[in-house]
């Protein structure tokens, strides 16, 4: 794995409205490389996102994309570098597939790399298998499909960082697991660095490579799972009493029962 990190978060805080809703927040993600963001509703995993994308102002700290920082790029350049896949709800509704698969091109615009425009969308399509679809209206597919979508759209934008809003929400079970092994394999294999929001535990622990659990907008624990889904970090993260347990090379972690009187940090 390539040792240059494709980002760094250094010492990042965040206030909103008066009150801190991150703060300290210190991490790294390099090729080839999935990270899990996890923690309860309200522990800042989304404000961390925007903070990422620059789309949220941060009260302090440094966030280096390829080691510069994101306001040393204009937006253009910065998405040629940093993609976000956002939840599917409403994305594109208005377009076919290839239309909406060829924004990806957009940040390319004036570039040398526009001449490869229609190649690259083809092939992004063809990634995701999306080619059978690719007159479709967005609006008549399923959610799964709609999130193939996204992907493919980010993978048009040949950036080598990808951001990920929560992306097995509404999706069934199939279909997790089939997003899932998608990012693990364009992190893995086209040695892209990925950024997850996840809820499902076991999940993350599957098929993200580390993991940073947020408890009330720092970071509880961050590593690679057995290392961060302890009983003890769920407690306090969650306020839940819960098993975590390895069976058949697979992680899971199955809530018992919620703790009375125990603070959860959100």
């Amino acid at each position: 794995m390539n040792a240059a990190p494709l980002l760094q978060v250094q010492d990042l805080s965040c206030r909103l409205g008066g009150r801190m809703v991150l703060e300290g927040i210190e991490l790294t993600v390099t090729a080839g490389e999935v990270l899990g963001l996890i923690g309860a509703n309200g522990a800042g995993k989304s404000t961390l996102l925007r903070c990422l994308l620059g789309l949220q102002r941060r009260s302090s700290g440094r966030v280096l994309v390829d080691g510069c920082a994101i306001e040393d790029h204009d937006g253009p350049a910065l998405a040629r570098r940093m993609a976000w896949v956002p939840q599917p709800k409403g994305a594109a509704m208005g377009m076919t597939v290839v239309e909406a698969v060829a924004l990806g091109r957009l940040p390319h615009r004036g570039t040398p790399g526009a001449a490869d425009d229609e190649r690259v969308v083809a092939a992004s399509l063809h990634a995701l298998q999306l080619g059978a679809l690719a007159l479709r209206p967005v609006a008549e597919l399923s959610g799964g499909e709609r999130q193939r979508v996204l992907i493919a759209r980010a993978l048009a934008q040949q950036a080598r960082l990808l951001l990920f809003d929560e992306p097995t929400s509404d999706l069934d079970l199939r279909h997790q697991l089939a997003t899932l092994q998608r990012i693990r394999a364009l992190a893995h294999d086209e040695g892209v660095g990925a950024v997850v929001v996840m809820h499902d535990l076991a999940l993350a622990a599957r098929f993200c490579d580390r993991l940073l659990l947020l408890a009330g907008g720092r970071t509880l624990a961050q590593g690679p799972w057995p290392v961060v889904l302890t009983p003890e970090h769920l407690r306090q993260a969650y306020g839940v009493e819960a098993l975590v347990a390895e069976t058949h090379g697979l992680p899971f972690v199955a809530p018992l029962r919620a703790l009375q009187g125990v603070p959860v940090h959100v």
